[in-house]
């Protein structure tokens, strides 16, 4: 079946990233485009598995009974890059690593970038479902008996386990992911009390689990969510299948709810992997000692967060005045400075 053309929708809030989203009824990965919101087929008539990921390049993966194919950017022809696991989760970090759960749910591995080579990241009881990663190479395993999430450290330190099983009754979690900065997992929650005509769940609800040991909190009404992502500038995308259309929420759930595309039957939906802005510290004699001199304050150091205080004595004045002769340059008299 041919390709259809790009598409606009009427939708009139385009995603700030590439929004990728697979539709099973048709076999086909539809591209939502950063900022113009156009909507186009990438892959069309594709036997896919269970999962979809996409790289920093836009190439497409998909896990298949016989390990990993990889969709182009731009088209071509599918490419076999992983062989000999019956992959059923699949996730990619920024460096274009890929990471896979096999169907054993038994065993996470690395796929290296380029594929080929694999390394097993994670061992453990036969209820692994799926699998994400931040963008420091932390792979987050989610299992299923009870619902936990094992967060693997690209360190090679000890596993660590994050433990939502006293609101997740078993099986009944069938989306997850962590978002890049590796701050907070949300996980789709079905509602078992709510049947269709075919025994399946309509409705779910989505739970952000912060990672800093916060409570947890749920978001996303009348929705079933079977695909979960989320961007460095903490908008979450669901797949929303019952509404057929691609959602996103803003401000790491807690914003606005905003239809980015419609979608038939949408099942699964990825982003490129992002790189988080690290704060960018200050020139410590111009912007420290400069805006100190401006107003007689300063500023304090909290973490990696440079914070003005109010003004202080005149002493502080007498003090910049005194650094600001080393403005952009090394102090060389280091007995000079006290």
């Amino acid at each position: 079946m041919p390709i259809p053309s790009p598409v606009k929708t009427t939708i009139t809030e385009p995603p700030p990233v590439d929004v990728y989203a697979s539709e099973r009824e048709n076999g086909a990965i539809w591209r939502v485009e950063a900022t113009s919101g156009l909507l186009t087929v990438t892959a069309n008539d594709i036997d896919y598995g269970d999962d979809l990921a996409v790289d920093a390049a836009g190439n497409l993966f998909v896990p298949r009974p016989d390990g990993v194919v990889e969709l182009p950017a731009g088209g071509g022809a599918p490419t076999q890059i992983y062989t000999g696991v019956f992959v059923v989760g699949i996730a990619a970090d920024p460096a274009g690593n890929l990471y896979v759960v096999n169907f054993d749910g038994d065993q996470a591995l690395k796929i290296h970038r380029g594929g080929g080579s694999a390394t097993v990241i994670w061992n453990g009881p036969s209820d692994a479902w799926g699998i994400a990663c931040d963008a420091f190479e932390n792979a987050y395993i989610l299992r299923i008996h009870p619902v936990v999430v094992v967060k693997v450290p690209a360190s090679g330190a000890s596993p660590t386990t994050i433990d939502p099983s006293g609101i997740f009754p078993n099986e009944v979690t069938p989306a997850f992911t962590v978002d890049p900065q590796g701050q907070n997992l949300y996980l789709s929650r079905l509602d078992m009390t709510s049947l269709d005509s075919q025994g399946l769940p309509q409705y779910s609800t989505i739970l952000k689990v912060p990672l800093n040991g916060d409570p947890h909190t749920s978001f996303g009404t009348d929705l079933r969510a079977i695909g979960l992502a989320a961007d460095t500038k903490g908008n979450v995308y669901i797949a929303d299948s019952l509404n057929d259309r691609i959602l996103m929420v803003t401000n790491s759930g807690s914003g606005r709810q905003v239809t980015i595309a419609p979608l038939t039957g949408a099942e699964r939906v990825a982003i490129p992997p992002g790189v988080p802005e690290r704060p960018r510290l200050p020139n410590l004699t111009g912007k420290l000692f400069g805006d100190a001199a401006a107003d007689g304050g300063g500023w304090i150091v909290i973490g990696n967060q440079f914070v003005p205080v109010p003004p202080r004595s005149p002493v502080m004045a007498l003090l910049v005045q005194a650094a600001l002769r080393y403005r952009g340059r090394a102090v060389e008299d280091r007995k000079s400075v006290v």
